[in-house]
């Protein structure tokens, strides 16, 4: 008989572990995504990263001062399972953004020896083995439409080419003192770009639109914090951090806003949001999600002896957040 018994509260455990486990599942109580940290054999600073595809991604590493005087440039084949250690043919520049269109790649750079020398961009059609110089007068991280249209963001100004980025004419200078920091398009034709400044007693931001791919633009005139990151889903929904530790959302193409969080963890987060529900943000030291729209975050990874960069997404499931050390963390939306 207290064989029988054991047996029965056996198999009812059981059936209450399952139970549990597809409840978790359906009602998306288990973490939505998972971070792995990938090692590689470079240990200095990472700045910034780009993936051709799905298995091919190059990211810039510290400039050597004493050596060689050139950039770091780490290459992955395998979808970053493993990378190789180059440098860029570009003595006494420092290499601090990359980015392409399709397989050819974009760098920004700074010169090293002579300080009035203006920043440069220089472009890539072999897989980063030879680099030409584009621009001789503008750094920062292009954006594609085509092989031949593009915008710059470059200080308080957004920049337009039409010719693969050897000329680029002014479209738009704001008017703030702060840069322009942040750039997306929704779609060919709607996109958002955003910035501001915190320093002293300063702390505010300011948002542009345009909806003719780039060619105009239109200051929204939001009244908030300085804007430290935004990510949209589609042309009218879409989220925005401030300096402030806040969240907010518009479904309307940024027309009005509504504060969905107030207790941010971190006033500089780098954001993704994989759906209008689900979405993850890196710190400094960790990577948070959630699962309602910003209303709760939870933390999914965290190291107090590591310092993230930014997150960049290669595609709408998988992402990389990157920084000193040499740290790699493959952020994947699971299913």
């Amino acid at each position: 008989m207290k064989s029988t018994h054991r047996l029965l509260i056996g198999a009812i455990l059981l059936l209450l572990s399952f139970a549990t486990l597809i409840a978790c599942k359906k009602d998306n109580y288990c973490p939505p995504i998972e971070v792995k940290r990938i090692e590689t054999p470079y240990k200095g600073d990472l700045y910034d990263i780009y993936f051709i595809d799905d298995s091919t991604g190059f990211i810039v590493g510290a400039f050597d001062y004493y050596g060689s005087r050139k950039s770091v440039m780490l290459r992955t084949t395998n979808g970053a399972d493993t990378w190789v250690i180059d440098t860029f043919n570009l003595k006494n520049y420092r290499v601090n953004g990359i980015t392409g269109y399709g397989a050819k790649l974009f760098i920004s750079t700074i010169y090293q020896k002579i300080v009035d020398n203006p920043d440069q961009l220089y472009y890539s059609d072999d897989s980063g083995y030879r680099w030409v110089q584009l621009d001789g007068f503008h750094s920062g991280r292009p954006y594609s439409f085509n092989e031949m249209e593009g915008i710059l963001l470059y200080n308080s100004k957004i920049l337009r080419t039409s010719n693969g980025g050897f000329n680029w004419e002014e479209v738009y200078d704001a008017p703030y003192m702060a840069p322009i920091s942040h750039l997306q398009f929704a779609n060919p034709n709607v996109g958002y770009a955003c910035g501001g400044a915190t320093h002293d007693n300063t702390n505010y931001g300011y948002m542009l639109k345009t909806t003719d791919g780039g060619k105009t633009w239109v200051d929204l005139n939001l009244h908030m914090a300085n804007i430290t990151d935004m990510f949209f889903i589609s042309e009218l929904v879409g989220y925005l951090f401030t300096y402030n530790k806040e969240l907010y959302k518009t479904v309307d193409g940024a027309q009005t806003w509504v504060l969905v969080n107030d207790k941010i963890s971190y006033p500089y987060p780098s954001c993704h949001f994989n759906s209008e529900m689900k979405g993850c943000y890196s710190t400094e030291h960790g990577v948070y999600y959630t699962i309602d729209g910003g209303i709760t975050w939870k933390e999914c990874y965290y190291n107090s002896s590591i310092t993230l960069q930014r997150a960049y997404f290669i595609n709408q499931t998988t992402g990389f957040a990157y920084g000193n050390s040499g740290v790699i963390l493959k952020i994947t939306y699971r299913k």
